[in-house]
């Protein structure tokens, strides 16, 4: 989806795929034309996460830029998703540990 686009801005809440029909060109094109701009990527499966997420060692982190014309909903959503969604309703990992020495 694209976040933000200087040439275009309101093509912002848009994907891609919508974009390029819309203007009938390929996706490359489409690309392109927006340039300079944001998105955001979908790269890892719900099955997957899960798994990551379950595992004692994983660390949760965001690389949102504050300083983006329209920021990443990751900026201000990785933890509360995180927290929220896979903590407290799912149960994969408790929100506290007790502390051992």
């Amino acid at each position: 989806m694209i976040t933000w686009s200087q040439p275009h801005p309101e093509m912002a809440g848009r994907t891609l795929a919508e974009i390029s029909s819309a203007w009938n060109v390929d996706q490359l094109e489409a690309a392109q034309r927006l340039q300079p701009a944001g998105a955001i990527y979908h790269s890892i499966s719900e099955d997957d996460m899960r798994r990551i997420l379950k595992h004692p060692a994983t660390m949760i982190g965001s690389d949102g830029l504050p300083n983006d014309p329209m920021p990443h909903p990751r900026l201000w959503g990785t933890f509360p998703r995180v927290l929220g969604r896979y903590s407290r309703e799912l149960h994969l990992f408790p929100l506290t540990k007790p502390f051992i020495r």
